[in-house]
């Protein structure tokens, strides 16, 4: 593992610990690449992404929005057939709204629809940037609106930024 030590001028130094790490987490689940994932002041959510990891060949999409209840220390996967065309998404990105609706609400922009779990990463569709998809958290219900405007082309493993919200608007 990769730690580090700030320092008082505002910069760091990192080490490596070669020290295994010891704790009840199976150490033989694979790790998610390419996820869209946000966090609000309650829980950490993540939605899609790859199992095997960025070099591998093929890739092989996860399914599933899981989140991790900070309090509790409680994990749940929900499915996200409804979050695409085929319930995968790889390399998008994700905001909180926590001014829409009783729990707030998940954002999920870009990325790429795999069409099945094993797939090229070359090939996969990506998911146009009009299609934003949105997710209740008080309703456990997904949701799909369209953007108008001038649409940025499709992408994926790209940045995004949640930013200024109100009642009726949210900024990503």
């Amino acid at each position: 593992s990769f730690s580090f030590t700030p320092n008082s001028h505002g910069a760091v130094t990192w080490y490596k610990d070669d020290t295994p790490i010891t704790n009840d987490v199976d150490q033989t689940s694979p790790a998610i690449f390419g996820a869209a994932f946000v966090a609000s002041n309650s829980s950490f959510y993540c939605l899609g992404g790859n199992i095997a990891g960025p070099s591998a060949s093929p890739y092989i999409a996860a399914q599933g929005l899981t989140e991790y209840e900070f309090a509790s220390d409680k994990w749940t996967n929900t499915s996200s057939l409804s979050a695409t065309a085929s319930g995968y998404l790889v390399g998008g990105q994700a905001a909180f709204t926590p001014d829409f609706g009783q729990a707030g609400f998940l954002v999920f922009i870009g990325g790429s629809d795999p069409d099945t779990q094993a797939f090229n990463p070359d090939g996969a569709p990506l998911v146009d940037m009009s299609n934003i998809t949105l997710y209740d958290l008080e309703q456990k219900t997904w949701y799909h609106q369209t953007a108008t405007g001038t649409i940025p082309p499709p992408r994926q493993f790209f940045c995004s930024v949640g930013g200024a919200s109100g009642q009726d608007t949210f900024e990503m």
